[in-house]
């Protein structure tokens, strides 16, 4: 690569610790920058150049005589000759540098005289231990070292302030130099159009992924506001059809259950509600929030709602809002002495009339008289209870024994006659005997308690 002309240091590796310098006659390397090399290109090839000590303008850097080792010759400070022995001339390949004035570039200092060789540090000439030897290697070892065969020249040279300056120091034509510069102005140009040309298309896919993107979240948003299809099963299993939520809900903190503090009431509500709200989705009905909050009692709380969930065990409150009110009914005043649940008995019992099913509560209708205790008021509806379930028993029965009558077949009969009619034989009418299914032995849970009713006894 040519190389303009000017005065630079030399020094090998990234650290800037080995400048190049003169030591009786030899090149050496040192840890301390001395005088500057003066740099000019060769008349007849502007990529070879010749390196003259600063002060010493006619000690130029010569690729040595070979010794004994062909493959490492030593490199010496020696006068110039004029003009310039090819073992004077060298080379600066493999280079690279960023765009900076001064110039600071770095590469390999190859030898004219022998293209094989490059300059690297070492060598076997006796040196003071403050310096190095330098000499000329194999360039493959050169390349496979590079922190001691890659060299950065530092231009030291300040802008040329008018054309002579320019020639003296550049050693071209300015008319060629503006060539290049146009030149280079024109690839900088191009290469700006270019990275903006992909920049731009680089935005326009950034901003088709945020719109795919917005897409897919409004997509999903929709898919979870909006109910699943219903999913129906095969006619022949016949199950009613049922709705598959669109997604499922994080689930929401249980509320600490409630053993039966006063105190404590008001917070479980609002836990209550603000978990059957948020997992919404995670009960099929008003039915399965009952039971769930019911599973959130314990200890006297549970006590308290015992009778009702053995009354009506699938739906012991009609609605997660009768649920709560039945608690908030359920307290007393529980004075100075203590914040415990108090369960009146007219509470009880108007909670045991809620939980009545539609059947029983359809006979009760006929049923004035109302006993002012639980255990009175739970034995006369065990009482109507078990009547109800024995007359349907009884009509069952009935409807299964009709339908086991059979018509008599039709058969020739000696007494038949041209005609008349043969008189029917009635043997083969059968009924089977009614059978009363046997009741069933009635009970019902008072404050944690069994009870049997009196009617069982």
């Amino acid at each position: 690569m040519a190389l303009m002309n000017g005065l630079l240091s030399l020094h090998v590796g990234q650290g800037q610790g080995s400048w190049m310098r003169e030591f009786n006659g030899y090149a050496v390397t040192s840890l301390s920058e001395d005088r500057p090399w003066q740099l000019r290109a060769s008349p007849n090839s502007r990529n070879e150049f010749t390196l003259t000590y600063d002060g010493k303008d006619d000690m130029a850097l010569t690729l040595g005589e070979e010794d004994s080792d062909p493959k490492e010759i030593t490199i010496i400070i020696k006068p110039l000759d004029d003009p310039p022995s090819r073992e004077q001339l060298w080379t600066f390949e493999e280079v690279m540098g960023p765009p900076i004035f001064p110039p600071r570039m770095m590469g390999r200092l190859q030898s004219c005289a022998r293209p094989d060789l490059s300059a690297s540090v070492g060598g076997h000439i006796p040196l003071p231990r403050i310096f190095l030897p330098v000499s000329a290697v194999p360039n493959e070892k050169a390349r496979l070292n590079p922190d001691a065969a890659r060299w950065y020249a530092n231009y030291k040279s300040a802008p040329p302030n008018d054309v002579e300056e320019f020639k003296r120091q550049y050693g071209v034509d300015a008319a060629d130099l503006l060539n290049n510069i146009a030149v280079l102005v024109q690839r900088i140009r191009l290469q700006k159009d270019t990275l903006s040309t992909q920049l731009t298309a680089a935005n326009e896919a950034i901003d088709n992924l945020e719109e795919q993107v917005t897409q897919l979240n409004l997509d999903l948003n929709v898919a979870r506001a909006a109910p699943a299809p219903a999913v129906s099963a095969p006619v022949a299993a016949a199950p009613p059809p049922t709705t598959v939520p669109a997604f499922r809900s994080e689930k929401f903190p249980d509320p600490e259950k409630l053993h039966g503090t006063h105190t404590k009431l008001p917070g479980f509500t609002i836990q209550l509600r603000m978990k059957l709200e948020v997992n919404h989705d995670w009960f099929r009905n008003e039915a399965a929030k009952v039971i769930y909050a019911v599973s959130r009692l314990e200890g006297g709380a549970l006590d308290q709602v015992v009778p009702l969930v053995n009354a009506n065990p699938a739906a012991p409150f009609s609605s997660i809002t009768t649920f709560i009110a039945h608690l908030k009914a359920s307290f007393g005043d529980p004075g100075p002495r203590g914040t415990a649940l108090d369960y009146n008995e007219g509470a009880q019992i108007d909670a045991l009339a809620e939980g009545l099913s539609d059947d029983l509560k359809g006979t009760m209708t006929y049923w004035t008289d109302r006993p002012n205790t639980v255990e009175a008021y739970a034995t006369m509806l065990m009482t109507i209870d078990n009547q109800v379930r024995v007359s349907k028993a009884e009509q069952q029965a009935i409807r299964n024994t009709m339908g086991q009558f059979k018509a008599p077949a039709t058969v020739a009969h000696p007494s038949h006659t041209a005609g008349g009619l043969a008189s029917m034989d009635l043997s083969t009418l059968q009924a089977r005997p009614t059978q009363r299914p046997p009741t069933e032995q009635r009970f019902i849970f008072l404050n944690g308690q069994r009870k049997t009713s009196a009617a069982e006894k």
